[in-house]
């Protein structure tokens, strides 16, 4: 995110820019380095704070002592650090290009484009029906890894685990809480939607 509205992408980023980041052994931070390694724009964003959490991050933005904050999260629009931006009016910088969505890692990409809601709806959205903003952004699959049943012994541990195996692909969505409203808020795009978005970049 940033307080200049004049900023949309990842194109023109200059390298003199301050950036703050959450812990530097976070997960936001650790993205952002293997970010950097695919995009020759984030590659050149040097001027790098560490803080103590993404709110703090997008603090460092709002007192002006950064002009970019980088942060991963499920996009819930409820939580604080979307509440923070939202009650600063700062600007959501979609991280995305081609060379973000080629990356693959064992023949599965890693990224995939996701529409996805940055700001609540509001009372007055609500009754005039307006839309809340929505921005086009990279996102990673959530895996859950187990152990296959055939890598255990025989009888009860094997058996336990076929049962766990069944009990999760069973698993439906959340049908209330914030988990529901991440996931309502989260939309695929399709290829021509995505065709459309890369001529910006």
């Amino acid at each position: 995110v940033t307080s200049d509205p004049n900023v949309t992408s990842l194109k023109g980023l200059s390298p003199r820019m301050p950036v703050a980041l959450p812990p530097e052994k976070s997960g936001s931070t650790g993205t952002f380095q293997f970010l950097q390694s695919l995009d020759p724009g984030l590659a050149e964003l040097r001027n790098v704070t560490y803080v103590g959490s993404a709110k703090e991050a997008v603090e460092m933005v709002i007192n002006n002592k950064a002009a970019l904050a980088f942060f991963v999260q499920f996009a819930n629009t409820k939580n604080d650090v979307f509440k923070a931006i939202n009650d600063a009016k700062l600007t959501f910088i979609p991280v995305i290009n081609r060379e973000i969505l080629r990356r693959e890692v064992a023949g599965q990409r890693v990224y995939q484009p996701q529409e996805v809601v940055v700001t609540p709806p509001g009372l007055l959205g609500r009754l005039t029906g307006q839309e809340p903003d929505k921005i086009v952004t990279t996102c990673m699959p959530v895996v859950l890894f187990t152990g296959a049943p055939e890598s255990m012994p025989e009888g009860t541990a094997r058996q336990d685990q076929e049962d766990v195996i069944k009990q999760l692909a069973q698993v439906q969505p959340p049908s209330e809480g914030d988990w529901k409203d991440i996931l309502q808020n989260t939309v695929s795009i399709g290829k021509s939607k995505l065709d459309e978005l890369m001529q910006q970049f």
